[in-house]
């Protein structure tokens, strides 16, 4: 099987970590609901993992959790989401720009925390060093450099233990913004803007 040596969050935890934000962040930004807002979710939370494609369309090219793990690539891809999304209605643009923005951070933030595998470079293009918490604050799976080794991975056994416990917590979690976003919204009549 061709897997990665380092741990990284699985495609499964990244998923569910940006729902969760995009859940609890979806009033308050004001962010699209129903599928689309699922979509967008799930987009700008594996978008990050655009260098996991490069690595294996041109190797030696790409490096995982390079460039577009940084906090300036996810801004401006953020930016030209808000723009789009914002419709010419100016006065939404700030709020939204700071709830996609959040969501698509929610990545590299849970790359931070296994605390192992390459570094975040959250100073990119200033210092290329990458940053891990010094503590393995969430557990890791392991990733593959080919999508024959990502089919792998399914039945490896550590990251189905680490996408396990990704279902759960985060799940739980989703569930909690989820009630939680129901509920303000029932607390707050009236139209929203």
């Amino acid at each position: 099987m061709a897997v990665g040596k380092f741990k990284v969050s699985s495609v499964l935890g990244h998923g569910l970590a940006g729902l969760v934000a995009y859940q609890a962040l979806q009033r308050p930004a004001r962010l699209p609901g129903g599928v689309w807002g699922v979509g967008l979710a799930l987009g700008l939370s594996l978008l990050p993992d655009l260098d996991v494609l490069g690595m294996m369309g041109w190797p030696g090219l790409f490096n995982h959790r390079g460039f577009s793990h940084s906090p300036l690539f996810l801004a401006g891809a953020c930016t030209a989401l808000a723009l789009a999304l914002c419709r010419g209605r100016w006065q939404r643009l700030p709020r939204l720009w700071a709830g996609l923005l959040a969501v698509a951070l929610a990545h590299p933030l849970l790359d931070y925390l296994v605390g192992r595998g390459p570094g975040v470079p959250w100073l990119w293009p200033w210092d290329q060093t990458g940053f891990l918490s010094p503590v393995e604050v969430l557990p890791g799976a392991y990733y593959a450099r080919s999508l024959r080794g990502l089919v792998s991975l399914l039945h490896h056994g550590p990251t189905q233990r680490t996408m396990l416990w990704e279902a759960v917590v985060f799940g739980s979690l989703l569930v909690a913004a989820g009630w939680l976003n129901h509920w303000l919204g029932r607390r707050r009549p009236g139209p929203r803007p």
